[in-house]
């Protein structure tokens, strides 16, 4: 038996051999001391079974816990949610993956490392990585070793992250709150920009964002049996909104009407539809809120504009009725908020800023068509 490095990874491995066979087995650490603590325990383990017939346990991986948490646990969850996690999974599998379960349970500091690695990280688009970020990938880590440290799975003797094996809970504190919303002649720019987008539905998708404070992806799903024109209103239905309540909308603007109406009218010939979304792709499927974001990001390019991404369309719809006086329970209702800690965020945006603001949203919506008069 013995231990050593292998390709240069920084972890140590451990050699031993159990009834003529020979083990070749990662201890998932590059502390020295560590890995002959590990080796130790494997040769008792492997003593007591050749002396008194007890059989060794299982040993677990990260990798082993990971699969199984996203075939069993993952697929009974929400799509959203199914999705967050695999995003996670891609940031904490370079720093877990192929570590002894065993190995991460008595490193005491192993997690405070990987959360700091993380807020060093930067993002896709060159930002720093946000606390709420790593805090949801903490929170998928410490349900999956609460899962494997069950008497169901057995895979674990604890949960390292938990707040009575750590002493404190293992959390950032998050600030969210963005004060980004569309300004001066951004709405013109970015609504010329996207036209030809998405086969030309980002403009219209923008539009209904805009002017209906849909979230992503309640306007991304939603369908033909959402929208009313004839009393003009949308229905976002409980699995569609993110708290699971469901609030009907007035539609208030004449552009969002005539878009609705056209993106109903259409007809897609030899395909036969599922579900009937109002923004599909070329096949007929929902688009993906990805290829959103990705041309989104091009039309904000396109037109110069920095700093904005798509949630921040709902904060502009949601500062816009805030200057026009509107009282915090309506908007409240309006942007579906289940508290009005949400909504408080557009208090300093009251009446006095009428002056500068765009107008009322029926002004806004004359505005708008009057944009869509110029780029026709």
């Amino acid at each position: 038996m013995g231990l050593y490095r292998r390709n240069k990874t920084g972890k140590w491995w451990m050699s031993f051999t159990v009834a003529a066979v020979q083990y070749r087995q990662s201890t998932g650490t590059d502390d020295r001391k560590l890995a002959g603590l590990i080796l130790a325990d494997m040769e008792l383990k492997i003593l007591k079974q050749e002396k008194l017939g007890i059989a060794p346990e299982v040993h677990y991986t990260f990798d082993d816990m990971m699969d199984k948490f996203m075939a069993e646990y993952a697929p009974r969850k929400a799509e959203s949610t199914q999705l967050r996690f695999a995003q996670s999974l891609k940031h904490l599998k370079p720093f877990f993956g192929g570590m002894l379960l065993s190995a991460i349970e008595k490193e005491p500091n192993i997690i405070d490392r990987y959360m700091q690695r993380r807020l060093g990280e930067l993002t896709c688009r060159r930002t720093p990585t946000k606390p709420a970020t790593v805090n949801r990938e903490l929170a998928m880590l410490s349900k999956a070793f609460s899962l494997a440290a069950s008497r169901k799975w057995q895979m674990a003797s604890l949960n390292p992250c938990s707040t009575v094996y750590c002493g404190e809970p293992l959390r950032l504190e998050e600030n969210n709150e963005r004060e980004r919303y569309l300004i001066n002649d951004e709405e013109a720019r970015l609504l010329k920009a996207a036209d030809r987008y998405l086969r030309g539905q980002l403009w219209e998708i923008i539009v209904v964002a805009l002017y209906t404070g849909l979230r992503e992806s309640e306007v991304l799903k939603l369908q033909r049996v959402h929208v009313d024109i004839e009393n003009r209103k949308i229905t976002v239905v409980k699995p569609n909104s993110k708290n699971k309540v469901g609030r009907t909308i007035p539609i208030l603007s004449e552009a969002v009407v005539d878009i609705l109406k056209r993106r109903l009218d259409r007809k897609v010939v030899g395909i036969q539809l599922k579900n009937d979304y109002v923004f599909t792709t070329k096949s007929a499927r929902r688009i993906s809120a990805r290829n959103l974001q990705r041309e989104f990001t091009k039309a904000c390019l396109k037109a110069g504009i920095e700093d904005l991404v798509f949630h921040d369309l709902r904060h502009t719809f949601g500062t816009w009725l805030a200057q026009n006086g509107v009282d915090i329970y309506t908007i409240a209702r309006y942007m579906g908020h289940r508290s009005l800690e949400s909504t408080k965020r557009y208090l300093h945006h009251n009446a006095d800023s009428l002056k500068a603001a765009i107008g009322t949203i029926e002004k806004m919506a004359e505005k708008l068509e009057r944009v869509a008069e110029v780029e026709t």
